[in-house]
């Protein structure tokens, strides 16, 4: 159901779950999901609330008007509403409108706001928030490229062991790893870049921290999922200081792209290589995760199998083991 939401998004539904269960609610109600989505994005938060508001004032309120009842247990799945659905297929329809692939933060709020009669949307039009505001937010926000972008309907997962062979070589300071981004007009599951980036060793702190975040949400430990939430935060304004004082290197094209074999065929997997190369990258890496089986691919040589034990490029020089890779 949550495929397309982007990683905040998907936060904002688990917090919201979480704070209906500390409601004793039966159901995640359009409240909750408002408390989720200012908890969890504050810089959206400080643009659509007063300096004199605050979320503590919207909790009051949500505590005032709702019928004290014992917490539930974080483990029980509570399920959405019916007038949260409305509001989450709003979003769905919020962000078709704008073109846009991902349903993000701005969305859910412009789909809470469709939804005048809730409660949600009636503490924020008590503040003057209309769905203008929230329609501007998520034309800015751009969850994602405008440009048409070719995205497979279940993106493939890259081996746990090959993004901690990369961190590794990243830290050694000549190449940018970047994760989950465009080339080409083609999504590619890992792009590296040449040139060193100071954001390096926060950026890895993120991904931890995100995974950390993830497998609490997973074994509904919510405290030390909202833990994990505000030092991810801290971490990203620690980013965006760094790259305002050092732009990333990871713009332009990529010299490597490393593709995870998934659900495509074999001709959507060739035409998104060839699209690569002829975009300049000097070299992909094919990987098959399930057969264990890794190729390479250059605009000279095409696509060929790796027999060997080591992928390599030799600028910047780049050998990764293929058994370190699967994990062997």
């Amino acid at each position: 159901m949550f495929e397309r939401y982007t990683e905040k998004a998907r936060r904002i539904i688990f917090f919201a779950r979480y704070e209906a269960s500390q409601f004793g609610s039966g159901h995640i109600e359009s409240e909750h999901l408002l408390l989720g989505l200012l908890g969890e994005d504050k810089p959206l938060a400080s643009r659509v609330l007063n300096m004199a508001d605050s979320i503590d004032s919207i909790r009051e309120q949500v505590e005032a008007t709702t019928p004290m009842r014992s917490k539930v247990s974080t483990s029980v799945d509570l399920p959405l509403s019916l007038e949260c659905k409305r509001i989450l297929a709003y979003a769905s329809e919020e962000a078709e409108r704008l073109n846009h692939k991902h349903i993000g933060s701005a969305h859910l709020l412009a789909g809470l706001l469709r939804e005048p009669n809730s409660t949600g949307a009636r503490l924020l039009a008590e503040r003057q928030v209309g769905i203008e505001v929230a329609r501007k937010l998520a034309a800015e926000s751009r969850p994602d490229s405008l440009l048409p972008v070719t995205v497979r309907a279940r993106p493939a997962v890259p081996p746990p062991s090959l993004l901690a062979l990369l961190e590794e070589r990243e830290m050694l300071g000549d190449i940018t790893v970047a994760f989950d981004t465009v080339v080409a007009g083609h999504s590619v599951e890992i792009a590296v870049y040449e040139g060193g980036d100071e954001s390096a060793v926060t950026r890895q702190k993120i991904r931890h921290t995100a995974q950390r975040m993830e497998n609490a949400i997973a074994n509904h430990q919510f405290d030390l999922a909202r833990s994990c939430s505000e030092e991810e935060r801290r971490l990203r304004e620690d980013l965006s200081l760094i790259r305002e004082r050092h732009p990333s290197k990871a713009d332009g094209t990529p010299f490597l792209c490393i593709a995870i074999a998934g659900d495509e065929s074999l001709q959507e997997l060739r035409g998104r290589i060839e699209s690569y190369l002829n975009a300049g990258v000097a070299q992909v890496w094919l990987l098959d995760p399930s057969g264990k089986r890794a190729y390479t691919a250059t605009a000279a040589e095409g696509l060929r199998e790796v027999t060997g034990d080591i992928l390599r490029i030799a600028h910047p020089k780049i050998e990764l083991d293929r058994n370190r890779i699967f994990g062997q």
